[in-house]
């Protein structure tokens, strides 16, 4: 499944689920919300005391994504719960 999103500062998201994964991308189109992605990333990351995967990439010097992936067993929703967290403190 897949699921896109439009923020109001100018970024984009996405959402691909398949059965026990999850990849959350998120497009920056400039270097502040870019820092401000990354600061979420990490406040989120601290708040729930849960590191997924994340991968950044470059296209230009102001453009680019980044990728948090989370692998879940059974009926495990701490990746979901994760995203939620990330997208109210985006502002989405």
């Amino acid at each position: 499944m897949k699921c896109n999103l439009a923020l109001e500062n100018n970024i984009e998201t996405e959402v691909r689920m398949e059965e026990n994964y999850i990849r959350f991308i998120i497009y920056y189109y400039s270097n502040n919300d870019k820092r401000t992605i990354q600061k979420k990333i990490e406040e989120t990351e601290k708040f729930m005391n849960f590191f997924p995967l994340v991968v950044r990439q470059s296209n230009s010097k102001e453009t680019g994504s980044i990728s948090l992936e989370v692998e879940q067993k059974g009926c495990d929703r701490l990746g979901g719960d994760f995203f939620e967290e990330l997208l109210q403190k985006l502002k989405v």
